[in-house]
């Protein structure tokens, strides 16, 4: 009998265990609720910032994440936290942090998993918390993200970490229902949520100072000349001298070269008589341009080659049969600054022009060396 007895016994045992564990299984789904048994952590998930400056405004936010799930839903809150990325923890909201609130918050989903008709923000959202509501459920899938921008973001206005919390709900009321502090067991229509963390940082100032630049030299050949002063030779070659004389117009050139930045205009002036062998002169053309004849004693210049974004300013020109030197001391080559004989418009990496000097004598002038002192200068307009 007390064998009997101690079999009955360890089956009643046996029957009341199994009978509880069934009770627990039964009464489970209504101790959680069934948003607990769809309620997942999504993955992957972003918040990505168009600026990263602290207190910077009008800053672009586009919340990104991946359901867990195919349930529609109807709602997604983004909480934005000082303190804690995790749902049901104290949020205390970024110091100057503001997504624009219910009445400044611009957002725009992106026509993935959301679809782009429906949603708006719920019009007590406020400057940490944005509710994005759509009457209407949208059916999500689980392998194409959801995403929209907050388009009118303060960022913190202090440098450093903090936080979102992303949550999605089956329904507007769902969201609407939303407490930072209530634990995710008992948010109604809880569908996924995750948390994020963002941070600012301070703005690089990059500074490149570029200086106001101009270079100016005369070639005679193919290189820039580093010396005061050079030699032109006027003439044709008598017995190894060059000599002048009235039956041709003796032709002899000098380049020169300009790189600059200048905004506006290089402006190239001469400075400078005409020929002299002591108080005799070979005549300068004058202010008018014309030709020179052989036998007719006369000097001047035109410009042979204008190089790039280079113009002849009147009266030189760049006619080979045209010459002018106009040597008055008013306004001409031997006035203070003497005169333009070219103008350069805008910058210019390297603009090469050149001036020919022409010449030739009368019959009656009288012998000696003749001699000219020409100065080139270019004033840039920056």
């Amino acid at each position: 009998m007390k064998k009997q007895h101690k079999k009955f016994s360890i089956q009643s045992i046996f029957y009341v265990v199994t009978a509880s564990l069934l009770l627990l299984v039964g009464i489970a789904p209504a101790l959680l609720g069934p948003q607990t048994a769809l309620a997942g952590i999504v993955e992957p998930r972003q918040i990505q910032m168009s600026q990263s400056n602290a207190g910077q405004s009008s800053v672009t936010y586009t919340v990104k994440w991946t359901p867990t799930v195919t349930t529609s839903i109807g709602g997604v809150v983004v909480d934005f936290c000082s303190t804690s990325p995790i749902v049901g923890a104290t949020c205390t909201a970024p110091t100057g942090f503001t997504t624009g609130g219910s009445s400044a918050a611009t957002v725009e989903p992106s026509g993935s998993g959301l679809g782009t008709t429906g949603w708006s923000v719920w019009a007590s959202s406020t400057a940490s918390t944005l509710f994005l509501i759509n009457s209407t459920p949208v059916t999500q899938s689980t392998t194409v993200a959801d995403t929209f921008s907050i388009t009118s973001v303060t960022n913190p206005t202090t440098v450093g970490t903090f936080y979102a919390r992303i949550l999605t709900f089956a329904t507007e009321a769902d969201a609407e229902t939303y407490v930072s502090t209530t634990q995710t067991s008992s948010l109604t229509g809880l569908v996924d949520y995750g948390g994020d963390a963002l941070s600012t940082t301070t703005e690089i100032q990059l500074q490149a100072i570029v200086q106001e630049a101009l270079s100016f030299c005369i070639y005679q050949t193919s290189a820039c000349l580093t010396t005061n002063s050079t030699s032109v030779n006027l003439g044709t070659p008598v017995n190894g001298v060059d000599i002048v004389e009235d039956s041709t117009v003796s032709t002899s050139t000098v380049s020169f070269e300009i790189s600059t930045n200048a905004k506006n205009t290089v402006t190239v002036n001469l400075y400078g008589g005409t020929l002299t062998f002591g108080t005799y002169t070979i005549p300068a053309v004058g202010a008018t341009a014309g030709p020179i004849t052989a036998g007719t004693a006369d000097f001047g210049l035109y410009l042979s080659a204008l190089g790039a974004g280079m113009a002849a300013v009147s009266p030189y020109t760049t006619s080979s049969t045209t010459y002018a030197l106009d040597t008055n001391t008013t306004s001409g080559t031997l006035s203070t600054y003497g005169e333009s004989i070219a103008q350069m418009t805008g910058p210019q990496n390297s603009s090469v022009s050149t001036i020919t000097y022409g010449v030739t004598a009368s019959a009656t002038t009288p012998s000696g060396i003749y001699t000219a002192t020409h100065q080139l200068i270019a004033t840039g307009s920056f």
